[in-house]
């Protein structure tokens, strides 16, 4: 397979003072809602100042990938414990679906307002092949 080079960025592009795109604005929301669900104690740890630049987003990005990432090795919650006789039944599926359709019957919405319903189309359409029968012979 051939080796393909990709150029560093220019200096110029690294810009700590260039006001935050709509995916670090995206990722800062999540990371906020997550920020609230965590222990006062923790939260106090992360740092406080108005995340306006990348600069900015930057620091509270890595501050909170850091914690998250230190409390990887915590023991995850357990499920809730439903009450006793209130476990859902499995249903197994039969592998095959049945549909079953009654012949004949139509709903309101098929038929448009002061039209023949479709039963009446087939009877209609029936007529009309009969009496072309008898004009043949």
């Amino acid at each position: 397979m051939e080796l393909i080079r990709v150029p560093a960025p220019p200096k110029a592009a690294f810009n700590m003072q260039r006001p935050m795109s709509d995916l670090i604005k995206a990722q800062i929301k999540h990371l906020k809602h997550v920020e609230h669900g965590l222990p006062q104690t923790l939260r106090e740890t992360l740092p406080r100042h108005p995340i306006v630049t990348e600069n900015d987003a930057a620091i509270y990005i890595a501050s909170m990938t850091t914690l998250l990432r230190s409390r990887a090795d915590t023991p995850k919650r357990m499920p809730k414990q439903s009450k006793p006789g209130s476990q859902p039944i499995p249903i197994a599926p039969s592998g095959r679906l049945a549909l079953v359709a009654a012949a004949g019957q139509t709903s309101k919405k098929d038929s448009p307002k002061g039209g023949p319903s479709r039963t009446t189309r087939k009877s209609s359409s029936r007529k009309n092949t009969a009496t072309s029968s008898k004009r043949k012979k």
